[in-house]
């Protein structure tokens, strides 16, 4: 397991460093090696996840960009991407009760809308 991780590990940035350069060069193979270098390092290092799934909330157009590639992607490379899937889905399902449950007393009954919390 451990010299999976490093062997991932390094296989996946030696990718990502080669496929930023190569996204410069007018055959678009660098975006490719990019991608293929993130889902390696997403499958062997539970930081990159987390940096992965941070980055996905935060850039809708990224997370659209790995939706995408899940649908197309084998089961076994689209695991990895699925579990880095943003949150935002879950937190619409919340009843109004739970989402002001944290402010206390008095916010209870003012009513705030879901852009300013």
């Amino acid at each position: 397991m451990l010299l999976w991780r490093i062997i991932g590990n390094v296989v996946g940035a030696a990718l990502v460093l080669i496929g930023i350069p190569l996204t410069l060069s007018p055959i678009p193979l660098g975006l490719l090696i990019l991608f293929i270098g993130v889902v390696i390092l997403v499958a062997s290092n539970p930081y990159a996840a987390k940096l992965l799934k941070a980055m996905r909330k935060r850039w809708p157009w990224l997370n659209r960009f790995f939706r995408k590639a899940e649908n197309v992607l084998p089961d076994e490379l689209a695991g990895p991407l699925h579990e880095t899937e943003s949150d935002e889905d879950e937190d619409s399902e919340k009843t109004p009760e739970r989402a002001t449950a944290s402010l206390g007393e008095p916010m209870r009954r003012v009513t705030i809308p879901r852009r300013l919390r």
